[in-house]
């Protein structure tokens, strides 16, 4: 359970605030600004339905997502980049990199060509 506080000060689960952003906005996305107490800048939860999946996604970013629309482009953003980071997870597993950091496209371009390699061996 990660405990956040509103702008309105209200302290509230982010499970329930994910509830509640669905009641507010019956459609399938709903974002907030919240702020958890290590961190000292405003965050935003951005919860979403996806099939497959009995409660809902919830994430928190620093990105803006203040309204529908940047809500939108912060999930498609990290579906995008989740889509591929978990296949280089698995190879970088595979091939031993495991305790280097992959951060660029181009990056994985070039695990991918390790991978490649080191299979062929």
């Amino acid at each position: 359970m990660i405990l956040s506080v509103l702008d309105n000060s209200v302290h509230i689960i982010l499970s329930d605030l994910a509830e509640h952003l669905f009641g507010e906005n019956p459609g399938l996305l709903g974002c907030r600004r919240v702020y958890l107490r290590p961190v000292n800048r405003p965050l935003y939860g951005v919860a979403y339905s996806k099939r497959g999946y009995h409660q809902p996604v919830i994430m928190l970013t620093d990105m803006r997502a203040e309204n529908y629309d940047l809500a939108l482009r912060t999930r498609n953003r990290y579906a995008k980049r989740w889509k591929y980071k978990t296949s280089v997870q698995f190879l970088k597993s595979k091939i031993g990199l495991e305790p280097f950091a992959i951060r660029k496209y181009t990056r994985v371009q070039c695990v991918i060509f390790l991978a490649s390699l080191s299979r062929a061996f």
